[in-house]
């Protein structure tokens, strides 16, 4: 099972482009670091796996549960 799947994950504000196409599959067990510069998304990509934001296009899961459809896992 995969801890984190996401698949062409994209998020805007407005004009400015946050996320544009993240691909990204954390296996259940790894150990992930999450570098880059400010401004790369990083903020916002865990934000959109945590539920807090809707991403614009794309798929967030963790652990199986949909973060867009079911941020909660109820």
């Amino acid at each position: 099972m995969s801890a984190i799947t996401t698949s062409d994950l994209l998020k805007r504000y407005g004009d400015t482009l946050a996320l544009d196409g993240l691909e990204l599959n954390v296996r259940e067990g790894e150990v992930y670091c999450y570098l880059g510069a400010g401004g790369a998304g990083k903020t916002t990509s865990m934000r959109v796996l945590l539920g807090v934001q809707r991403p614009t296009t794309g798929s967030a899961q963790m652990f199986g549960i949909d973060a867009r459809r079911d941020p909660l896992g109820t």
